[in-house]
């Protein structure tokens, strides 16, 4: 078994790209140094399992500082403090990817 770290901050994600009503997504392309040169698709096509956490970290309602640990992906909806969205956070195996999405308003049950 072999795990990694990444940091992804802020700037490292790619450009909204815009899917209608005020929705967007990121995208932080893994590169293969930051995996020990592991090509992440091939490993998965040849029966390799692939888990991934990320550190969520975020202001709640109550102006306090949440810290988590979750399991991808994860998908959550934020209200509070003037602002109402839901944000989602998965890897795409084919693309090499983490993604993120914001929605406008929240997730829709």
């Amino acid at each position: 078994m072999q795990a990694f770290d990444i940091v992804v901050n802020k700037a490292d994600w790619g450009p909204n790209l815009h899917y209608g009503g005020g929705n967007l997504y990121r995208a932080y392309d893994v590169i293969l140094e930051n995996v020990g040169g592991i090509d992440i698709r091939s490993l998965s096509t040849e029966g390799g399992i692939v888990l991934l956490y990320a550190f969520i970290e975020y202001d709640d309602a109550a102006y306090q500082t949440e810290r988590e640990q979750k399991q991808l992906p994860f998908m959550t909806t934020v209200s509070g403090m003037g602002s109402d969205f839901g944000l989602r956070m998965e890897f795409s195996i084919s693309r090499n990817a983490l993604l993120m999405a914001k929605t406008e308003h929240g997730w829709d049950a």
